[in-house]
């Protein structure tokens, strides 16, 4: 059998179902992070070259690009936030090109666009680019003889040539392939990855980059790609989440019966009844980073720019999950060893630690094995997947043994203040977090069920 046969073979065989399936899966292709990081390794070269920076200072997009350059533009600031892209794609009409809120309709406009990046708002249309061939240019002959399309891999190896460059067509060269790229991650970018042909014609002289309307031609791009999206979306059916057996769970009512006697039971039914979507899933990592960094370790409050604190109370964890506020303090998960329970042996048996995977395999066998009454073990499993996954998670994605003893039975889950317990365990990563902020060495990840500070967040400012 040849190559390429047995290659077009294994495709085939290994095409799996995943997220491609799922209708509230976006691929968002403008990427901010990825224009950071360009600047950010060619940085230490422009800074000596004044040539450059006086060209890009001449062109349409300086203002953007010096945000950039100057670090206005941060790593978290150019962090997408995927919940809120999805829900406002979600609330866009294509007929009318204008965004339908629960208090009337928003339209976007150049002037908008001009406002937000510094482009002008002024000028001609730019060239259509869905029929776009590779034009007779000095320039790209010199940096994409050899390449069949415009990508940002191309861009940037033909960017680090063009610095090195120190004849007098160095200098634009470098403006024209910084353009490029800005082009490809953030004002012009496809589901393809590359650039059309045409835009190295749009940016050949400072001249031609300032005959067109880039505001309007960017807003004209944006709502085309959505238009085409829309139109040749596929309605799919989505997958439940990992816990959310619902199908399963149906069939079982002695289950259901002890779940709703559960302190949970708030947090479960509204996942089980699909109130939480995978759209509203999603996490804002913008959000969530902007927040941690407003968190003030001394006093555990969050401040804001107008010099006001804001603390997150058990009462304001009660009243976002559900959960009760009143009871005894959960024991300390930091030193946790075996329980000896009868769960334990019949689940976790042969397992070091309790992991997502080990909840979900044991969690599947239970679920489908009702020959033993073996009801509680599935209420169990359930409430640990909850735990492991939004209350208590934490960057080595496991659970400490001493959660076992707290929801062993209904009486002793229903003992403690669960509230209090999520509230302090969110207020130790962050604590955690913040000492390791200095340390490079130490992974940046943060404990805790932080959503919880988005759901307060929202409920502030309401």
């Amino acid at each position: 059998m040849k190559k390429g046969q047995q290659s077009s073979s294994k495709t085939k065989t290994n095409k799996k179902s995943g997220r491609w399936e799922d209708p509230n899966y976006v691929q968002i292709k403008s990427n901010m992070l990825s224009f950071t990081a360009t600047i950010d390794n060619i940085r230490q070269k422009l800074e000596n070259r004044n040539d450059v920076k006086t060209l890009l200072s001449k062109t349409p997009f300086w203002p953007l690009i010096e945000a950039y350059m100057q670090k206005r533009l941060t790593k978290v600031e150019c962090m997408k936030s995927n919940y809120d892209i999805v829900r406002l794609i979600k609330d866009y009409d294509t007929k009318t090109r204008k965004f339908k809120f629960n208090d009337g309709h928003s339209e976007m406009k150049s002037q908008d666009v001009a406002e937000i990046f510094g482009l002008p708002d002024r000028g001609n249309k730019l060239p259509s680019t869905t029929s776009s061939t590779r034009p007779n240019l000095h320039f790209v002959k010199k940096y994409f003889s050899g390449y069949k399309k415009i990508t940002k891999t191309s861009i940037d190896k033909c960017l680090n040539l063009a610095l090195e460059d120190e004849t007098e067509e160095g200098p634009m060269d470098v403006t024209r392939l910084i353009i490029l790229q800005l082009f490809m991650t953030n004002l012009f970018c496809n589901s393809g990855c590359t650039l059309a042909w045409t835009y190295t014609t749009t940016i050949d002289t400072l001249e031609e980059m300032g005959k067109y309307n880039w505001a309007q031609g960017v807003l004209d791009y944006m709502y085309l790609d959505w238009n085409k999206q829309r139109r040749t979306r596929r309605t799919k059916k989505s997958s439940q989440a990992s816990y959310k057996k619902q199908d399963k769970l149906e069939a079982r009512k002695d289950v259901l019966k002890i779940l709703q006697k559960t302190p949970f039971w708030s947090i479960i039914k509204a996942d089980m009844a699909g109130q939480f979507t995978k759209t509203e899933c999603q996490k804002s990592n913008y959000e969530i980073v902007r927040l941690i960094r407003l968190y003030n370790p001394a006093t555990k409050k969050f401040k804001f720019s107008e010099g006001n604190e804001y603390e997150i109370t058990s009462n304001d964890v009660s009243d976002i999950f559900g959960l009760p506020n009143k009871g005894n303090k959960l024991p300390s998960t930091t030193t946790s060893t075996r329980t000896n329970l009868d769960f334990e042996e019949k689940y976790f048996k042969n397992s070091k630690k309790i992991t997502k995977t080990e909840v979900d395999r044991s969690l599947n066998t239970a679920i489908a094995d009702d020959r033993n009454k073996n009801a509680m073990d599935v209420v169990r499993l359930l409430i640990l997947e909850l735990f492991i996954t939004n209350l208590f998670c934490n960057s080595g994605a496991t659970m400490a043994w001493t959660f076992l003893t707290m929801i062993d039975t209904l009486k002793a889950m229903n003992s403690y203040n669960w509230a209090q317990g999520v509230l302090d365990y969110m207020h130790f990563g962050l604590d955690q977090a913040m000492k390791n902020k200095k340390d490079k060495t130490n992974q940046p990840s943060v404990s805790g069920c932080l959503v919880l500070i988005l759901g307060y967040n929202t409920a502030c400012f309401l």
